[in-house]
C-alpha cells in the first residue's frame, strides 16, 4: 500500500477504516487522478456520509453490504458506482418521491441487494428517460408495487415490480456441500495431493459418514506412504498420494483427463425459465390490482450463458400473454466482464448487452406482451424502449 494510504488511514487507528471524512481525504491525495476526479470522489462520498450517517460504516462491518464493498474498494468501477450513487440519491432527495423510503430500503445490508440499489437502478434509468419516479407508493392494494412511473407530458402512469428468484434451494445445497468437501480436503491435515470428483448429491444423514471416509483416506495415505483410490462410497471418488507417491497419482489423473489438488463437483442449473414463468403470473395479477405496469426479473449471470436470447422470450412470452395488465417483463443480469454493446429489436422485444459501470457487463431482455389491454400511449411506449 502507498504512503498515500497510511495518511489517510492511519496504522495508529484502526477505527480510521469507519470514518468518512478518512475516505474523504484519501481521495483527495490521489495525484494519479485528474483534479476533476478527486473532487467528484470527494463529494460524492461526503454525500453518501450525510445520508448514510455516521455510523453506517461500522454497523456494516462484516455484513457483505454493497455499499459498503464499494466505499472501501478503490477500483475503478468502484469509484464510478459511488459517483453515480451519491448522484441519483441528491437527483431523488430533491423530488417528491418518497425518497425516505427509498433510502430506507437501501441502509440495511438485508433489504439492499433485494430492494434498494435494484429500486434506485431501475428508477435512475427512467428518470434518464423524462419520466417522474415514485418508490413504494402509497395504494389502496394490497401489494403495493415496488415503483410508480410517471410521463409528466400525458400524466400516464404505470407501475413496476422487481421480482427476486431466491437460490435455488438444490443449487444452495450442492454448494454448501461443495464447500464443506473442499475444506475437507483442502484445510484438513494432513495435507497430501488428491483428485476427488462427486458422484451424486449427497444427502444430509450421509454427509458425515462422507466426511470420515476422505478423513481416514488422508490418515491412511499419509501413515502407510502410499498411494489409494476410494471408490466403494457412491457418493465419491478419491484419490490420494503421499508426498512419496506423487507420480502414482499424476499417472493415474492423466488416465481420466482428471486434475491433482481438484475436486469436481455436481453441475449446477442455472435455468431459470420456469421460475421466471412463475413469478410473471404472481407479479401479473399484482399489477393489475394497481393497474398496469413491467416485471422486473434479476437472475443469475449464467442464465445468459445456458439460454439464448430467442428460446428465454419463446418460452416465457406465453405467460406475459396471460397477464393482460403486463406491458412485459424484463429480465436482466449483470457480471464483471467488458464487452461490446449489442441491440436487437425482433416483434418488440429486445435484448441488449451493454456496459452499466466500467468493467461491468449488463444483459437485459425485455419481452413484450401482445396481449396487452393498457390504454398507453405511443409516446410513454417510445419513452420505456429508451430505457433498454
Amino acid at each position: 500500500m502507498s504512503d498515500l494510504y497510511f495518511k489517510a488511514f492511519r496504522p495508529s487507528n484502526p477505527e480510521d477504516v469507519f470514518n468518512w471524512d478518512r475516505y474523504i481525504l484519501y481521495w483527495q491525495l490521489q495525484d494519479h487522478l485528474t483534479e476533476v476526479d478527486r473532487d467528484a470522489m470527494a463529494k460524492a462520498v461526503s454525500i453518501l456520509q450525510g445520508e448514510l450517517k455516521n455510523g453506517f460504516l461500522k454497523n456494516m462491518r462484516g455484513k457483505n453490504h454493497p455499499i459498503f464493498y464499494h466505499v472501501q474498494n478503490k477500483a475503478e468501477n468502484s469509484r464510478s458506482w459511488i459517483i453515480w450513487l451519491a448522484y441519483w440519491l441528491a437527483y431523488f432527495k430533491e423530488r417528491e418521491c418518497n425518497y425516505n423510503k427509498l433510502l430506507k430500503s437501501l441502509i440495511p445490508y438485508k433489504t439492499s441487494e433485494m430492494e434498494g440499489i435494484p429500486f434506485l437502478e431501475i428508477g435512475s434509468v427512467y428518470a434518464n428517460a423524462g419520466f417522474e419516479v415514485v418508490f413504494q407508493p402509497e395504494m389502496k392494494s394490497a401489494k403495493k408495487p415496488d415503483i410508480e412511473i410517471i410521463n409528466p407530458f400525458s400524466n400516464e402512469k404505470f407501475y413496476i415490480d422487481v421480482a427476486f428468484l431466491k437460490n435455488r434451494d438444490k443449487n444452495e445445497a450442492i454448494s454448501i456441500k461443495y464447500q464443506i468437501l473442499f475444506n475437507q480436503l483442502h484445510f484438513k491435515a494432513p495435507f497430501l495431493n488428491f483428485s476427488c470428483k462427486q458422484l451424486f448429491e449427497i444427502p444430509d444423514k450421509d454427509l458425515e459418514n462422507v466426511l470420515n471416509i476422505i478423513k481416514e483416506a488422508k490418515e491412511k495415505a499419509y501413515n502407510e506412504e502410499s498411494f489409494l483410490v476410494i471408490n466403494e462410497n457412491k457418493y465419491i471418488e478419491l484419490a490420494i498420494a503421499h508426498s512419496s507417491k506423487h507420480s502414482e497419482l499424476d499417472l493415474w489423473c492423466k488416465e481420466r483427463d482428471d486434475r491433482s489438488q481438484d475436486l469436481i463437483g455436481l453441475t449446477l442449473n442455472f435455468d431459470e425459465t420456469l421460475r421466471i414463468r412463475k413469478k410473471i403470473k404472481t407479479k401479473g395479477k399484482q399489477i393489475a390490482d394497481a393497474g398496469c405496469g413491467l416485471v422486473y426479473i434479476p437472475v443469475h449471470p449464467l442464465y445468459f450463458f445456458v439460454k439464448n436470447p430467442g428460446s428465454i422470450i419463446a418460452e416465457i412470452e406465453s405467460k406475459i400473454n396471460e397477464c393482460p395488465a403486463l406491458l412485459g417483463a424484463v429480465i436482466y443480469s449483470k457480471i464483471g466482464h467488458t464487452s461490446e454493446k449489442e441491440v436487437e429489436i425482433k416483434d418488440f422485444h429486445v435484448y441488449t448487452k451493454k456496459m452499466r459501470f466500467p468493467h461491468t457487463q449488463e444483459d437485459l431482455i425485455f419481452v413484450a406482451n401482445e396481449k396487452c389491454i393498457a390504454n398507453i400511449s405511443e409516446e410513454t411506449i417510445s419513452r420505456i424502449y429508451n430505457t433498454f
